[in-house]
């Protein structure tokens, strides 16, 4: 007995952004005031191949979470809290209303 997979692997393209475009710059003032602290920007990896197409074409995008390390997010026992979904609310009115502004 046995088995034939046919797996086929897709990449991203790389992404990176100007963090000092308006956009971006609205997003930290915004993230700070709904959280109470500056964010931190990291470059990570990620498999979200439309942010390649946005910045071929000089669109910044504004990509956040508010997960925390025990969420185990994508896991079987995967988790959230509601006051990170409350974070995360409070942040995407706090960056409409800054965003609004440009």
């Amino acid at each position: 007995m046995g088995t034939e997979v046919d797996l086929e692997l897709g990449l991203s393209d790389p992404a990176s952004f100007d963090v000092d475009s308006p956009p971006l710059a609205a997003a930290r003032r915004a993230l700070e005031r709904a959280c109470g602290v500056a964010p931190v920007i990291l470059r990570l990896g990620g498999s979200l191949p439309i942010l390649a197409a946005f910045a071929e074409r000089g669109i910044p995008a504004i990509v956040s979470g508010f997960v925390l390390g025990d969420d185990n997010i994508h896991a079987p026992n995967e988790s959230f809290r509601l006051n990170s979904l409350e974070l995360g609310e409070r942040a995407a009115r706090e960056l409409y209303a800054e965003l609004a502004g440009l």
